[in-house]
């Protein structure tokens, strides 16, 4: 037996050095420690291919996705695992024995199934909540009665207490909003509505898009799958009880007195909706508009209409929204979390980018853009977001693997410029934009709902090129203004162009960019000078690919501008027994199934293409911005300077007009003048669709391209302010109520 027993031990012995050096020379074992700033997928995997001898490889688009990781003495097998659960892709081994990082179809399938099912959930909670269940509930009388003398006691409140801050920054505006928003029979219809719908529906448009459910049929009209009828005729009952209620000659509220509050509070109680009397008309369409702004977040409305397309209920009276929040539990348990403060080291390279963004701010003149501010050359997700993650991971005593999204950009960096220095500073960001995952030697982190972020990333070089382009224009050019749009302005907005555009065109950058400058972008120089001449495109002077965009932008973009405006040769048509009743706005009730023939864009009806004088009123590194015309200069200036403040301006847009005001009397001007154009879309004789929000502008540096203050504008400036002055001046005299 002792002899056996021996043999053993000597064949254990003998083998155990062996299996030791196996173990070694197995590269997947090999103990890995790495810490550089955020990089590209396959910048880290050449840096591991040098490192452990393995040879490893991506697959494009995933390549070119931001990684940070920072581990020590982790297996690579182990870091290797990792990387595949940020990156949502797995490792396949080639035939050479190289290792490929791939996001196969099913995983793609199976990760936006994973986030579908989570956002479902969440919705299905929303919709759970006990405030949600209250504007589902069966409207009575009496809850009518309560809700609005609710109203009428939060008014004497808010009167008496005569609150010096703006009113929708108190308590005051959440309660009155509530109590407002329940005696609106088109949200609870809508609410109910949602109830009834299969919410998988909502999942499937695709963000940054609208669709419309109905029960009539249409190209661009989706199923509403069951009979809205019950409600529509519980809709006009609580309309009615809403009606007699708020109408009430003794116990309701005046349209007087509703009217005097908000003239002196600035914040309505929908009271439009609330006393407009009942139709005689029975509903017979139903459109429900749903848009999804982001992965999580929904808003709706919901129109009523007769069979004749008379519209009953408007988006106005019916507008609600929905955002998928997490639970409770994953909220508590990232409160429970919480470790001691948490200061923040900044690395080198994160205190040059501070400090150049600041320096930049200050910077008036065409210097040189540093390499520090430019995206392709430093990556902006390798500074701010690299050092606050690191340093949750250095105080956890933890490894580090993670996928960054371009959103954690800008918040985090401008938190940062404002001197943020905990992480706790940072914490709501990363909770609501990232998924982490902690276990008792690692932190991953990766996009929340990552399916939906692939692809969402500026192009670092083209965003480069035209800002440069900007800056060479040296003022925001239209043609550049269209070309920086397609970089801010995706399905999700993105932060790291808005990061830098911000830089140099602080207060212009938001007014400028519209979702449906994509489509003027693929008009040709001589389409858009047809436009700018006052001519028409028809839909056969469009290509197949401009036809389409149109079509797209007007059906299922997701503007709320994006409204059909009637003509009528004689409004009195409209009315009906007293009662005036506008034709549906919505394109998808009128031309449910595409665009009519004679479709034309051109200018709008009425409008007459203008050069107007003014001056930009900002310099950013060469770049002038902030253009103001004349009659806004002295609209400002007389504003602060009257004896008598107008009613309408609140203590802060005073300050901001005393800033105005300022810059206009101490800083250089750039003078120039501004061409705009309104344009729309022409559906037939009475209908069109106005194409853009504001007006499409173009600028002309004047002056000879000089600068100058305010009393050294040219004579032709001078003159015109002069003429605005005192054309102000004197309707002030004759109209004092006038504010």
């Amino acid at each position: 037996m002792r002899s056996a027993v021996w043999q053993c031990w000597k064949i254990v012995c003998l083998w155990l050095p062996l299996g030791w050096a196996f173990a070694q020379s197995d590269p997947m074992e090999l103990r890995i420690t790495y810490d550089k700033p955020a990089q590209t997928v396959k910048q880290l995997l050449e840096d591991l291919s040098r490192q452990t001898d393995v040879r490893f490889h991506v697959q494009p688009p995933l390549d070119a996705e931001i990684v940070l990781v920072v581990v020590r003495e982790m297996p690579l097998k182990e870091l290797m695992a990792h990387l595949a659960t940020v990156t949502d892709a797995e490792w396949i081994r080639q035939s050479d024995g190289s290792h490929r990082l791939v996001r196969t179809p099913k995983i793609l399938h199976e990760r936006r199934k994973q986030d579908n099912a989570e956002l479902l959930r969440a919705l299905k909670r929303q919709l759970e909540q006990a405030e949600t269940l209250q504007l589902a509930a069966p409207l009575t009388e009496s809850q009518a009665r309560q809700l609005r003398n609710k109203i009428k006691e939060l008014m004497r409140e808010i009167e008496n207490a005569n609150p010096t801050t703006p009113l929708w920054k108190t308590p005051y505006y959440n309660s009155l909003y509530t109590n407002s928003q329940e005696l609106l029979a088109g949200v609870r219809l809508l609410v109910r509505l949602l109830q009834k719908m299969n919410l998988q529906h909502l999942l499937e448009i695709p963000v940054g898009e609208r669709r419309v459910f109905s029960n009539v049929q249409g190209k661009y009209l989706t199923p509403l799958g069951f009979s809205a009828e019950p409600l529509m005729q519980q809709f006009l009952q609580e309309q009615e009880i809403v009606y007699q209620v708020w109408a009430h000659p003794t116990e309701g509220i005046s349209p007087e007195k509703l009217n005097e509050f908000e003239e002196r509070f600035g914040v309505g109680v929908f009271q439009e909706w609330h006393s407009r009397k009942p139709s005689r008309h029975t509903p017979k369409r139903i459109y429900v508009e749903i848009r999804r702004h982001s992965p999580e977040y929904f808003s709706f409305s919901v129109v009523l209409a007769t069979d004749d397309g008379k519209q009953l209920l408007s988006e106005d009276g019916s507008s609600w929204f929905l955002f998928a929040k997490r639970d409770n539990q994953e909220r508590l348990s990232a409160q429970n979390s919480s470790h001691p403060q948490i200061e923040i080291v900044w690395s080198e390279r994160t205190r040059e980018f501070l400090e150049a963004y600041r320096t930049m701010e200050r910077t008036e003149e065409a210097v040189p853009w540093p390499a520090i501010l430019n995206p392709s050359q430093t990556e902006p997700l390798s500074l701010v977001p690299t050092d606050v993650l690191c340093a949750l991971a250095r105080a956890r005593g933890k490894s580090l693997v993670a996928l960054l999204g371009d959103d954690l950009a800008s918040g985090m960096s401008k938190r940062a410029l404002r001197g943020g220095r905990f992480f706790e500073e940072y914490r709501p960001t990363i909770e609501w934009i990232a998924a982490i995952q902690e276990s008792e030697s690692v932190i991953l982190c990766k996009p929340r709902y990552s399916s939906y972020r692939w692809g969402q990333r500026a192009n670092r070089v083209a965003l480069m090129q035209a800002i440069e382009r900007l800056r060479q224009h040296g003022y925001p050019r239209l043609e550049a203004i269209v070309s920086l749009n397609q970089f801010v302005m995706q399905s999700i907005s993105n932060a790291v162009a808005e990061l830098y555009l911000q830089l140099i065109i602080p207060e212009d950058v938001w007014f400028y960019l519209a979702e449906e400058l994509f489509f003027l972008a693929s008009l040709t120089p001589v389409q858009m000078e047809r436009l700018w001449a006052g001519q028409a495109l028809s839909l056969a002077d469009l290509t197949p690919a401009q036809r389409e965009q149109l079509t797209r932008m007007l059906y299922v973009g997701s503007n709320y501008h994006l409204r059909i405006s009637r003509r009528s040769p004689n409004p009195s048509e409209e009315s009906e027994g007293g009662e005036f009743l506008r034709s549906v706005g919505l394109i998808h009730a009128l031309y449910p199934n595409g665009l009519p023939a004679d479709t034309t864009i051109q200018q709008q009806e009425g409008f007459f293409q203008r050069w107007e004088l003014g001056v930009f009123t900002q310099r950013r590194a060469g770049v002038w911005s902030s253009f103001q015309t004349l009659s806004g200069i002295v609209d400002a200036i007389y504003s602060v300077q009257a004896d008598e403040q107008p009613q309408w301006m609140s203590d802060y847009m005073r300050e901001v007009y005393r800033e105005r005001v300022a810059r206009y009397q101490t800083q250089l001007l750039m003078p120039a003048r501004m061409r705009m154009l309104a344009l729309e879309v022409r559906l037939d004789k009475h209908l069109s669709v106005p194409l853009l929000p504001d007006l499409l502008i173009d600028y002309e540096l004047l002056n000879e391209g000089k600068p100058a203050t305010l009393d050294k504008l040219p004579e032709d400036f001078k003159k015109q302010l002069k003429e605005i002055e005192e054309s102000f001046k004197k309707w002030r005299r004759h109209s004092p109520d006038q504010d």
